[in-house]
């Protein structure tokens, strides 16, 4: 029970919150005009097939999802601390874990909301071009690897932020995670045993 409410209470902060719905309108505004511009392959008019919504989605939407994850892992696990009443909660009589798992649960409807948002928006797009051979098997599954990685990011961004014990070292952390997976990339150090997620 204890775990529940808290969840809910992080969930509906998280998602209520202005910094989410601004990226997500953001979000939503750059897939609109990747979908627009993403009806011609090297020239050729195209149908708007699900696998080419799946990759507008990972093109121009999904990168913010890196942002969002970054920043409310730092905002979930200071917020009883920027309130100044982490000395009251902490007294609560309640296991250590049901605080941490349940702002990991606020983290994981925020990547499923923001996944689902892009997915509806793609398919409004096909209706609108009068396409009618949704793939929804496609987008599901595709979603949900999406969201286990983004996920398994989520966990390292929360807890560099646990073992930073200071928001802005956490952020810093997070940021250099990202920077050097890039540059790790681009020198074709890719291999999945050492990237992690």
């Amino acid at each position: 029970t204890q775990f529940r409410k808290l969840a809910w209470f992080d969930t509906r902060g998280v998602l209520g919150g202005v910094a989410f719905l601004v990226l997500l309108a953001c979000g939503l505004v750059n897939l609109g005009f990747v979908l627009a511009f993403s009806n011609e392959v090297f020239g050729t008019k195209t149908y708007p097939v699900t696998h080419l919504m799946n990759d507008a989605m990972d093109g121009g939407y999904n990168f913010l999802l890196l942002i969002i994850v970054a920043f409310y892992a730092g905002e979930l696990v200071w917020r009883e601390r920027s309130g100044r009443i982490d000395a009251v909660t902490d007294a609560f009589p309640l296991p250590d874990w049901i605080p941490l798992l349940s702002k990991l649960t606020a983290m994981t409807t925020v990547i499923a909301a923001f996944l689902v948002a892009g997915c509806v928006e793609c398919i409004l797009y096909q209706l609108g071009r009068s396409y009618h051979h949704l793939e929804l098997g496609l987008y599901l599954s595709h979603a949900l690897l999406v969201a286990l990685k983004f996920l398994l990011v989520a966990v390292l961004a929360l807890f560099l932020q646990v073992i930073a014990n200071n928001k802005f070292m956490g952020y810093l952390l997070v940021v250099i995670y990202i920077v050097v997976g890039v540059a790790l990339h681009q020198l074709h150090f890719d291999h999945h045993l050492y990237n992690y997620g």
